[in-house]
């Protein structure tokens, strides 16, 4: 698939390379993305740019922020975007507002920031559901949600009735995958370490996934998205 960007009398036609792959579970959850993410805006776009000369060849758009929903990000920003299939699937236009789960890229610079092509960035005039989910989202909660999925190492073969095992805050949590392979487990805001095993054997943290197990940070009303997978 073609995508554009459209400047006044310019459009770029870019093809993205076929092997980039979005990060797992999918789809990316809005209370993930927003409370894992370190800044979510809606901001206009005002200029862009781009270099394909260099490689890797990438884009370069500078916004000014018109709402802040999240975290700290300077009024005036750039946002870094490769020429490849990780970019966003909507069209960028010039003077239009976008809402943006905004992280740093990596590796991570002084100044710019990018986003998730496969997570709930997306033109404002499309982003009414996302942001109708955002606005249930309390900081007076203070409890958020741990979430995942369990599967053989095919990714999308699911692992029911696999054990998780939630530690964090003095307290631990035991819950099992369902038939799909699918884990929810509420938890008090803190700081969570995630494991998955079946039958006694550990399943790994799948390299792509979202959230580091490890170190699981809930906000309140936020929600972690991970998955786990291995030889079964």
């Amino acid at each position: 698939m073609k995508r554009k960007l459209i400047f006044p009398l310019i459009v770029l036609l870019i093809s993205p390379c076929a092997w980039c792959v979005c990060q797992v579970p999918q789809p990316r959850l809005v209370c993930a993305e927003y409370s894992q993410s370190k800044a979510v805006v809606i901001a206009k776009l005002i200029s862009a740019t781009s270099d394909s000369k260099k490689y890797p060849s990438y884009f370069l758009y500078r916004l000014v922020v018109v709402k802040r929903l999240r975290g700290q990000v300077s009024q005036t920003f750039e946002l870094y975007e490769g020429n490849d299939s990780g970019r966003p699937g909507f069209i960028w236009k010039l003077n239009e507002q976008y809402l943006l789960f905004l992280i740093r890229p990596d590796p991570p610079t002084l100044s710019q920031w990018t986003v998730d092509g496969c997570g709930n960035s997306a033109p404002i005039v499309d982003a009414g559901a996302t942001l109708r989910q955002i606005a249930h989202i309390s900081s007076a909660d203070k409890t958020g949600t741990i979430t995942g999925y369990v599967s053989t190492d095919s990714w999308s073969t699911a692992v029911p009735d696999a054990a998780v095992k939630i530690s964090g805050n003095g307290r631990v949590f035991d819950t099992k995958t369902d038939v799909n392979g699918k884990f929810s487990q509420v938890v008090p805001i803190g700081i969570y370490t995630v494991s998955a095993s079946k039958n006694g054997m550990p399943m790994e943290k799948e390299l792509f996934t979202y959230e580091n197990p490890a170190d699981v940070v809930i906000t309140p009303g936020g929600c972690a998205q991970m998955q786990f997978s291995g030889l079964w």
